[in-house]
C-alpha cells in the first residue's frame, strides 16, 4: 500500500485513488466512506506499524491530505447541488446531499436541458418558443420552476455559469 500512495517515480495519485473510492462506488461517495476508508488504511499505514519503511510516513500524510481534499470537494459538490436545485426552485434532499455526486450531474443536466428547452437554438419562431414554455411550465420534471426566473438565474446572474 506504501508504494501504490507514494510511488517511487514520483507521481501523486489523486485523493480518490489514494482512498480507492471512486469509479466503482455507483451513486458516488459520501462522509462516511472517506471515513471508512481512512480507518482502514490508516491501520495498515501507519508509521508505527511500518518503522522499517522510510516512505510510511509519507503515505500516511499522503492518506490524512487525500482524506481532507475529499471532505473539501464533498462540501464544494454540495453547494453547487444546492445552487442548482434552488434555482429551479426545488430543495436538495438530504439523500441527494449525503453521496452528491450522482445527484449534481442529473441536476446539471435537467438545468442544461430545461435552458435550451426553453430558449431554443438559433432562430426559434414565436409560436414553437412559447409552446416550449408552456410544456416547460407543465413538466414537474423541473421542480415546478418559473420559466422567467430560471432565465435570469441562468442569463443575469454568473453563479450557475461558473460551477
Amino acid at each position: 500500500e506504501i508504494l501504490r500512495i507514494c510511488p517511487e517515480d514520483g507521481r501523486v495519485l489523486g485523493a480518490g485513488a489514494v482512498l480507492r473510492l471512486g469509479g466503482a462506488h455507483l451513486g458516488g461517495y459520501g462522509e462516511s466512506d472517506i471515513a471508512y476508508a481512512y480507518r482502514q488504511l490508516s491501520r495498515a499505514l501507519h508509521p508505527d506499524k511500518n518503522p522499517d519503511l522510510a516512505r510510511a510516513p509519507d503515505a500516511f500524510h499522503r492518506l490524512s491530505e487525500a482524506a481532507d481534499e475529499l471532505r473539501q470537494g464533498l462540501t464544494e459538490q454540495r453547494s453547487a447541488l444546492q445552487l442548482l436545485v434552488s434555482a429551479m426552485g426545488g430543495q436538495a434532499t438530504q439523500q441527494m446531499l449525503e453521496r452528491p455526486q450522482e445527484a449534481l450531474f442529473a441536476e446539471a443536466c435537467r438545468m442544461l436541458s430545461a435552458i435550451c428547452g426553453i430558449v431554443g437554438e438559433g432562430d426559434v419562431p414565436t409560436p414553437a418558443q412559447a409552446r416550449g414554455v408552456t410544456a416547460f411550465a407543465r413538466s414537474g420534471l423541473y421542480h415546478h420552476a418559473q420559466a422567467q426566473n430560471l432565465l435570469v438565474e441562468w442569463f443575469d446572474r454568473n453563479q450557475l455559469l461558473q460551477l
